[in-house]
This record gives C-alpha cells, structure tokens and sequence, in this order.
C-alpha cells in the first residue's frame, strides 16, 4: 500500500503544520520532506518521525480515506507556536488547533507507554 502524500499536504495547506515545523519536530531534512511530498517512496523512519510530529498515528498516511483526523480545522493563517506567540485570543481557530495537538500527542503517548509495559512484562517473564 502506498503512502498517502495527500494527507500530508492538507495538513500543510491547511494550515495546521509548516513545513518547517515539521522538518524541526521530526528531524528529518528539507529534502527529505520534499522528496516524501513529491510522492518519493521514503524510508519507515521518515513515515514515523513525521508520523510523531504532526500527531497521528503512522497508519493515517496509509488509509485511502483522505479526511483530516477527526478535530482537524481547516483554516487560512499560520497557527505555529512560533507565530502565536502567546496571543491565541486573535485566533479562536489557533486554540482549537492547539488542543486538538495535544489531544493527539497525549494519545500517542498513552499508546506508547502501553507498548512499553507489554515489551517490560515480557522482559521480566521468560518466554519457555
């Protein structure tokens, strides 16, 4: 199945996420973000980092659905943290956002601690 660059590129029309947001959060380089935006086959790292940066599981760039995740707001405006500066009063839209980001972050790292408990337990009882 192939990624679905398209949902990437919402995101980034929307408004929701710049490109440079993405490429400090995930690590990854201009070039690389380019290359997967042109449809480029990128490597699983890549899906995951920039996965974890915007806040959705790796699986939403692989769903033919091409919906937004769900409490996604499409909207005109640069709603980075950097551009906000403090001032989400001027933009009702920004705050959504906002929260809607920290839902997402927070249930992936519910998810990821889930993960780690199940590898501990299988750490701590032997397999026979």
């Amino acid at each position: 199945m192939a990624l679905n660059v398209g949902k990437l590129k919402d995101l980034i029309d929307a408004g929701t996420f710049r490109k440079s947001d993405i490429i400090a959060s995930s690590g990854i380089s201009k070039g690389t973000l380019e290359n997967v935006l042109k449809g480029l086959d990128p490597k699983v790292s890549t899906v995951e980092a920039i996965a974890a940066a915007v806040g959705v599981p790796v699986s939403f760039f692989f769903d033919e659905d091409d919906a937004l995740p769900a409490g996604t707001v499409r909207t005109e405006g640069d709603f980075s943290p950097a551009s906000l500066n403090g001032n989400v009063t001027n933009n009702v839209g920004a705050a959504a956002v906002l929260k809607d980001k920290i839902k997402s972050l927070e249930a992936l790292l519910a998810e990821k601690e889930r993960t780690i408990r199940i590898l501990l337990s299988q750490v701590e009882t032997p397999i026979k």
